[in-house]
């Protein structure tokens, strides 16, 4: 007889969603973003409340608040949050001096919870750029980085060559820093020369023919030709001794050039020659 057999039948409890603990772990690790996102971008304490900003008066401290406040501005799912914890110091400070070209430097600190303080350092003027027309001199001034950064009275040194007065935008750099320091260390150690201050001979001009031609114009009219790219101290060496052994007193007024860009030569040049 044929005995037939029936599978077992297991009876499978139902699941419910709510009971799934992946789910809920995925649920909760999202609330926990959320939360800190929350915290890190909107927290009411954590708001930047107050903008500081230490300096010199000159600058509007209205327009360095207002620059500051929308650089510090972000807008989080289109939502807008201040954050002190996010402040972009370096954005900050870009922004002041692109508005505000006599800004050498602007440092960005952070004040907890919800002050931020913005100390401004301003350009120094250490030489003019100038334009000399026949009827009037123009002039701006240039910093020791080289940076043309507003409008200069006419001094008693100067800087005259390119750029063209009308190609300057405030905080061009328009001479080379470091051309600069030479030119100017040039004249600290030229002027103390007996056979210069005795005469009260000082020098006025830097005139910028090209980057290795530079025309050192004095007090008395005459100039000196230097090449920045060579040896400064030899062709100081020689202007010193050509001027001492070489020019006599009575004839630097028909002194016209001395060029000293050359080696171990000197060319001298009067008037009328």
């Amino acid at each position: 007889m044929e005995r037939r057999f029936r599978k077992p039948y297991r009876i499978q409890k139902k699941r419910y969603w709510y009971k799934n603990k992946a789910m809920w772990f995925v649920i909760a690790a999202l609330a926990f973003v959320v939360l800190f996102v929350y915290l890190l971008w909107f927290l009411p304490f954590l708001q930047v409340k107050e903008v500081e900003v230490v300096g010199d008066e000159s600058i509007s401290s209205e327009r360095v608040v207002a620059i500051t406040k929308e650089k510090i501005s972000q807008n989080i799912l289109g939502f807008k949050s201040s954050t002190i914890l996010f402040v972009g110091k370096s954005a900050v400070s870009e922004a002041l001096q692109d508005s505000f070209p006599s800004v050498e430097s602007a440092s960005v600190r952070k004040s907890f919870p919800s002050k931020i303080i913005v100390t401004i350092s301003l350009r120094q003027e250490i030489i003019s750029w100038c334009k000399l027309a026949e009827e009037d001199k123009v002039c701006v001034a240039v910093d020791r980085f080289g940076i043309a950064f507003k409008d200069a009275s006419f001094s008693d040194l100067y800087i005259t060559g390119p750029p063209e007065l009308q190609d300057i935008v405030w905080g061009d750099r328009i001479i080379d820093p470091e051309l600069l320091s030479k030119l100017l260390d040039l004249r600290t150690e030229a002027e103390p020369w007996s056979v210069l201050r005795e005469d009260g001979v000082t020098i006025v001009e830097f005139a910028i023919i090209s980057e290795n031609w530079v025309h050192v114009v004095s007090s008395e009219g005459w100039a000196a030709y230097i090449n920045p790219k060579e040896n400064l101290d030899w062709q100081l060496t020689k202007l010193k001794l050509v001027l001492e052994r070489e020019v006599p007193q009575e004839k630097r007024g028909e002194l016209l050039y001395l060029d000293l860009r050359f080696g171990d030569q000197a060319f001298i040049k009067y008037q009328g020659e």
